[in-house]
């Protein structure tokens, strides 16, 4: 795959504003943001925190020791439970495109290790995103797409979820 600079944006992470390229695969003529690992897509939490408090409230640990490096970050206490909410429905939606790899009985980490074959929760978002991606499945973790499986698209086919380039000053750099 080759990608070309098409534009960018800003979005938080934690109070600080991080850059995020936009790119356009010259394969699938798609856009892509691109996201560092350490920032969860769609929030302006960090990757490792938000991956520790999962697994310590997975361990039994109460919201506020589980999250107590959000909370020191200036993350609401109420905002724990969103996020607990978030890694549920992402759970839920890779049990469903996933639908046999993993022993359907098993629960939220707990399923996602299995799905990795991992012991352990390190990098656990990271990993599971990436696992998506590599079978064609947007990153489902922390994600706001609606749309979750790429489909394959035929040179010269139009497709409707495709709307074009964006509009706006570019971030001058030749994505030539």
């Amino acid at each position: 795959m080759v990608f070309k600079i098409h534009s960018n944006y800003f979005k938080y992470h934690y109070h600080d504003r991080i850059q995020i390229l936009v790119v356009k695969c010259t394969n699938c003529g798609k856009y892509h943001a691109i996201i560092p690992s350490f920032s969860v897509p769609g929030t302006s939490q960090g990757t490792a925190e938000v991956e520790d408090f999962t697994e310590n409230r997975a361990k039994g640990q109460s919201r506020a020791e589980a999250g107590k490096k959000l909370l020191e970050a200036g993350i609401s206490f109420k905002h724990l439970k969103h996020i607990e909410k978030m890694f549920q429905r992402s759970t839920e939606r890779m049990k469903a495109i996933f639908a046999g790899m993993v022993q359907i009985l098993s629960s939220g980490l707990n399923w996602c290790q299995q799905l990795l074959n991992a012991r352990n929760a390190d990098d656990i978002i990271y990993q599971l995103n990436t696992y998506c991606l590599d079978r064609g499945v947007n990153a489902v973790f922390c994600n706001r797409a609606n749309i979750l499986i790429f489909q394959k698209t035929k040179p010269g086919s139009i497709d409707s979820n495709d709307l074009g380039p964006v509009t706006g000053p570019g971030i001058g750099i030749d994505s030539s």
